[in-house]
């Protein structure tokens, strides 16, 4: 709402109008809480990519070894590498988690750095918020994504690679759970 209760000298000493700035977490608050999820999003997008890139590269004879030998994991592994149809829904799920995983961490990481950074311009009166979010946009992008292709990507595509076997064993159970409530979604995206 307009207040009309501050003279501005450059006016000559007439009041001007001016926006009652909204209220500041002052630094306490919400940005601990939208870092922690923006942290937990970029660790939920390094397992699927993870899990994406560990089974695509799963050293197939060494698992069919051991399903042979009776290992559970191996036989379920063995299922999905030999099912081209369960690799697709497999890879979609990968997909659909490192997407909303992606959001998540853009969505929230930009606020908690917008609520951090109002604090710091309290010299800018009113427009420190406007000034805080195109700050905090500008700094999300270039911070958060640099951390998104290297914590987020690079890293878990590079260890999942060199480790394919143990990393395919690693993330199975982790992508059981979110395998049936991404089914329908999986399913849609693997037809087109």
């Amino acid at each position: 709402s307009l207040l009309w209760s501050r003279t501005d000298p450059r006016l000559g000493g007439r009041t001007a109008p001016h926006c009652t700035p909204a209220p500041t977490t002052g630094g306490q608050g919400h940005p601990p809480a939208l870092f922690g999820i923006s942290a937990i999003s970029l660790l939920i997008n390094a397992l699927y990519v993870a899990a994406e890139f560990a089974l695509v590269g799963a050293p197939k004879a060494a698992i069919e070894h051991r399903a042979g030998q009776g290992d559970r994991m191996s036989q379920r592994l063995s299922r999905l590498i030999d099912s081209s149809h369960e690799q697709d829904r497999y890879i979609a799920t990968a997909q659909i988690g490192i997407t909303v995983a992606s959001l998540g961490l853009g969505m929230f990481g930009e606020h908690g750095l917008a609520d951090w950074f109002a604090p710091h311009l309290v010299w800018m009166g009113e427009y420190r918020f406007i000034t805080a979010h195109s700050v905090a946009s500008v700094v999300a992008v270039a911070t958060l994504t640099c951390a998104h292709i290297v914590i987020g990507v690079m890293l878990p595509k590079s260890l999942a690679l060199q480790h394919t076997e143990r990393a395919a064993r690693g993330v199975d159970w982790r992508m059981r759970w979110p395998w049936i409530p991404s089914l329908p979604v999986a399913r849609r995206c693997g037809r087109s």
